[in-house]
């Protein structure tokens, strides 16, 4: 028999990596992918030297939802991120994707980091990569990730916490651009009673919240971590709600 193990392909999606729980989302197929973003990411900064593109501030944002193992992912891919001498911010909490989506914009990163696998069955977790903007990264940056995977041994280092208030401030803006877009005031006076129901998901306390201070009663249903999502896909379509 051959000692030689063989190596999981790593294939980004539509919107990440996603794969089955101890199966091939493992901890190290994660190191792998995180080193390769990172690798990516160093690469970026040294193309930018030689251009007229702005270096800019090469800090990461990382989150996670409420899967499986889906904080101790998110730990160990900082660690990496922060091993090749990233600046890492890691949320301390389970948070909705566009809130990272947000922190990344708002606190001007050169990328983020979730861990989800979004609507999949509960077995799966998946890392997602967001650009600048904060939005999905694009194909060709997803492809350049791939072509990086195993280039270089993961590195692991130390997280620093010291910048819990960049992500607070960053939460608190991101409340205030939703009352931008929704006139919570209105919503507040208004009476009845509003059922919530976040499937187990991270948003759950997140719309409740918006909701509070006023004659609008908001109740949540599944608010509770629940990894095996009640039975269901975590997917708000008709067969999973009744």
């Amino acid at each position: 028999m051959s000692d030689r193990i063989e190596r999981t392909p790593i294939r980004f999606g539509t919107d990440g990596w996603r794969a089955v729980i101890a199966r091939d989302f493992t901890f190290t197929n994660l190191e792998r992918v995180a080193q390769a973003y990172a690798d990516y990411t160093l690469q970026q900064r040294t193309d930018s030297a030689t251009t007229d593109k702005p270096r800019g501030r090469q800090l990461v944002i990382v989150g996670y939802d409420r899967r499986f193992l889906s904080e101790k992912f998110a730990q160990r891919a900082a660690e990496v991120l922060a091993g090749n001498n990233l600046e890492v911010v890691l949320f301390d909490t389970d948070v909705p994707t566009p809130v990272v989506s947000w922190a990344v914009r708002q606190c001007a990163a050169v990328g983020g980091v979730m861990i989800t696998a979004s609507h999949n069955p509960p077995e799966f977790n998946g890392f997602k990569i967001k650009a600048a903007w904060g939005g999905s990264a694009p194909q060709e940056t997803t492809r350049a990730v791939e072509s990086l995977v195993d280039q270089n041994a993961p590195q692991r280092g130390e997280v620093a916490d010291g910048n819990v208030k960049l992500l607070e401030d960053a939460v608190i803006s991101y409340k205030e651009q939703i009352a931008n877009f929704i006139d919570l005031e209105r919503l507040r006076r208004s009476s009845g009673l509003v059922i919530i129901d976040p499937m187990h998901g991270a948003g759950g306390r997140w719309v409740e919240s918006f909701l509070q201070g006023g004659n609008l009663k908001a109740e949540t249903i599944r608010a509770e971590r629940d990894p095996l999502f009640g039975g269901v896909n975590p997917e708000p379509i008709d067969q999973n709600l009744e």
